[in-house]
């Protein structure tokens, strides 16, 4: 049997599967199923390489398929041997990974996933590539240009992205991303000669490959199905038009192995700081990045929309991730972030250096990540650190004020909690800061000192997760009131997260969400908390007829 014909036989057996598993599902879902048959069939059969012994072979080639897809790819993978049993292929359907079905599903995605896949790849020399089955609303969207530029800039070229599509839109496609510097190759997507000799082409190129791949939807079938989910007896109707043939199945080639060495991490030195010296969070972020550039891949500002899932596809090969974001981007890139804070297989860091205001622990905490918010340097390294050693997002809120120490280098922090940076006894109220905002804090708990009124003075440096039971019975240990101080606009900010819980449990709460200003012509954060210091411990006047009626209901008591 000549090569064409073993492919065909292996597209029918894989189309009459599809049928088979699709019955009450999306017709639109088996009709691209369909269509993109002949695609799978040609590049697993004869560019896929895969080692069936050992699955985890870094040098394995990566298979990332659209939503629409999923099925069909992983019929694919179970004939193949990859998913060795039905309970198998199941899970890696519900798994919200590769070859699967993504839940809340963001457009655009799966290309930048894919190219970070491929930088992973890229970056550790390795001889797999990364391999994209695309749908066509996602090859026209400004996050998957901006991950396509990437790719380019960074010299990517083991990444091929397979866009099966009707044709009519294939000039343009080609003309566009042919600007960006892709390769462009056009190829009728059920023609397997043609098909093999693109997949080919696409391996020797030295640039990323698109492949354009024209379709016709529901190939196979004479007809189609009429509701919205494949019936019964649409799907006995359908197996009658495919007949049944003994398929040859393809053994997949294994890959070359990669005999690059390993880098090994160095052990994370301690970064050093004078006592007086005024050294901004952002600072030592970048020092850190700097001295530790071989731990994590850096992604830096020149990404936003498609930063999150560039950092995912990072992860796909265990790599830590750093994303450094300005507070605008962070706004863009939310989706994919996430998304990426869900799936996430490895440490990502996202920091932003807040602006002013800022408003963008407004937007992190809608995320289902970490988020720290050092007041010094050295709080911002143990952090980063800390972020380092647990798989998911980690938001780092740093801020470009140089500041001075309030930690030393041995200074430790337990996620979910917060420092009392001072407290007594006789504590009339609690002073409660994050970040840069907690040096204002400090300047207030000084003067407060000299107008002899004792506060406690809390560090909340773990925003997400808080325990906040064991917050709230602090502060009414120390005198029952609250002055709230961050730099950050009144919505979405600390100030909002934590008053309406404590004000429940009967501490008041004044709370302070403003810029920060240090000109000597204009009031200071630190004057207005003492103001509001005084004005909250000032006894309540209260009027003689209300004397009247205590002494009123003390007697009937006494009775």
């Amino acid at each position: 049997m000549g090569q064409a014909r073993q492919l065909q036989t292996l597209a029918q057996l894989i189309r009459r599967e599809c049928i088979k598993e699709m019955i009450g599902k999306p017709v639109n879902q088996l009709l691209s199923s369909l269509a993109a048959t002949d695609i799978l069939a040609s590049f697993i059969s004869q560019e896929f390489r895969y080692d069936l012994k050992n699955q985890n072979n870094p040098d394995n080639d990566i298979l990332l398929v659209n939503p629409e897809y999923s099925i069909l790819a992983s019929i694919f993978l179970s004939r193949l041997g990859i998913y060795r049993d039905k309970s198998a292929r199941k899970e890696q359907e519900e798994k919200p990974f590769m070859q699967s079905l993504m839940p809340q599903y963001i457009p655009g995605l799966l290309p930048a996933i894919a190219v970070g896949s491929a930088y992973a790849q890229h970056l550790h020399k390795r001889s797999g590539r990364t391999i994209a089955l695309i749908n066509e609303s996602e090859s026209i969207l400004p996050c998957v240009y901006e991950a396509a530029r990437f790719t380019v800039r960074k010299q990517i070229a083991n990444i091929l992205l397979i866009l099966p599509c009707t044709g009519e839109k294939s000039k343009e496609l080609k003309r566009y991303w042919e600007v960006l510097g892709w390769n462009v190759l056009i190829v009728n997507g059920h023609e397997n000669k043609e098909l093999v000799s693109a997949y080919a082409l696409a391996r020797k190129s030295e640039k990323p490959t698109l492949m354009l791949a024209h379709i016709q939807p529901g190939k196979g079938i004479s007809f189609i199905p009429s509701g919205n989910l494949l019936t019964e007896s649409e799907a006995i109707h359908a197996l009658r038009e495919l007949s049944e043939q003994r398929a040859y199945l393809p053994q997949l080639q294994r890959p070359k192995r990669n005999t690059m060495k390993e880098i090994k991490e160095s052990a994370v030195s301690g970064i050093k700081y004078r006592l007086t010296e005024l050294v901004s969070t952002a600072q030592a972020a970048h020092q850190f990045r700097a001295h530790h550039s071989s731990q994590a891949v850096m992604l830096d500002g020149d990404l936003a929309e498609s930063s999150g899932g560039i950092a995912l596809g990072l992860t796909l090969q265990k790599n830590k991730v750093w994303v450094s974001l300005t507070e605008s981007q962070l706004s863009v890139a939310l989706p994919q972030l996430r998304v990426a804070a869900f799936l996430a297989q490895a440490p990502i860091i996202v920091s932003a250096e807040v602006s002013t205001p800022a408003a963008d622990l407004a937007l992190a905490r809608t995320l289902s990540a970490t988020i720290f918010s050092p007041a010094d340097a050295y709080a911002a390294v143990y952090f980063i650190k800390h972020a380092f050693m647990q798989k998911g997002l980690t938001y780092l809120r740093i801020n470009n004020e140089p500041a001075p120490l309030i930690y030393t280098e041995t200074e430790s922090f337990i996620q979910g909690e917060y420092k009392v940076l001072a407290s007594s006894p006789a504590d009339k109220l609690t002073i409660l800061s994050t970040g840069y905002a907690l040096h204002e804090a400090l300047k207030a708990h000084t003067l407060l000192k000299r107008e002899r009124i004792p506060t406690a003075l809390i560090d909340l440096y773990s925003i997400k997760p808080l325990s906040l039971s064991g917050l709230a019975a602090f502060i009414q240990e120390h005198g029952g009131k609250l002055i709230i101080l961050e730099n950050h606009i009144e919505e979405g900010g600390i100030g909002e997260m934590l008053t309406h819980e404590l004000i429940s449990q009967g501490i008041t709460c004044v709370h302070y969400a403003q810029h920060l200003k240090h000109t000597e012509s204009e009031k200071t954060e630190s004057t207005s908390i003492v103001a509001a210091a005084q004005q909250m411990l000032k006894p309540i006047p209260i009027s003689l007829p209300e004397v009247k009626e205590k002494v009123k209901s003390k007697k009937k008591k006494r009775r």
